[in-house]
C-alpha cells in the first residue's frame, strides 16, 4: 500500500480557525452604556427552601443521638420505644408552643447582636425567613388546637 501524503498544515486546519471579523465602529463604550445594557446586574440569591422543615430534621437528629425513638405525630399518641434494661420510662412531650416561642425570640436577640455587631444585613433575609416558618408552624399548632377543642 502506498503511504499516503501529509496533509499541510494550512490544508487541515483552515477549516478550524475562527476568522477575525473587522469591526467598522470601534469606540470605547462610556460607563453608562455599559450600566444601562446590564454588565453589573448581579442576580439577587434567593436560598431554596429546605424539603423538610430544619425544626423535623433538628429533631430527628436529637431522636437518633438520644437513643428514644418517636414515631411521627399522625393524630395518635406518641409511643417510645424501651429498651428492657430501662424498665419503665415515661416520656411526656414538650409543648411545642413554648419551644417556638423561644426559639423566635433566640433568633429576633440574635439578629439583634449581629445588627449591632454591624453583620445583620448579611443575616437579616435568612433569620426573617426562619422566623416566617416558626410563626407559621404555630399557627398550625393553634388551629389544630383549635379544631380539637371544637371536638
Amino acid at each position: 500500500l502506498p503511504v499516503p501524503k501529509e496533509p499541510k498544515f494550512e490544508q487541515e486546519y483552515s477549516n478550524f480557525l475562527p476568522m477575525a471579523i473587522p469591526r467598522k465602529n470601534i469606540k470605547k463604550r462610556s460607563l453608562n452604556t455599559i450600566i444601562e445594557s446590564g454588565a453589573f446586574d448581579v442576580e439577587k440569591y434567593v436560598p431554596h427552601k429546605p424539603k423538610e422543615p430544619i425544626e423535623k430534621l433538628k429533631l430527628k437528629l436529637q431522636e437518633q443521638m438520644s437513643g428514644i425513638k418517636m414515631f411521627p405525630d399522625d393524630g395518635r399518641r406518641r409511643r417510645v420505644v424501651r429498651s428492657k434494661s430501662e424498665g419503665c420510662m415515661d416520656y411526656v412531650p414538650p409543648d411545642r408552643a413554648s419551644e417556638l416561642l423561644e426559639e423566635i425570640n433566640e433568633r429576633v436577640q440574635w439578629l439583634e447582636e449581629m445588627e449591632a455587631l454591624g453583620e445583620g444585613k448579611k443575616h437579616r433575609a435568612t433569620i426573617q425567613l426562619q422566623i416566617a416558618e416558626k410563626l407559621n408552624e404555630l399557627k398550625r399548632l393553634d388551629r389544630a388546637k383549635s379544631q380539637e377543642n371544637e371536638i
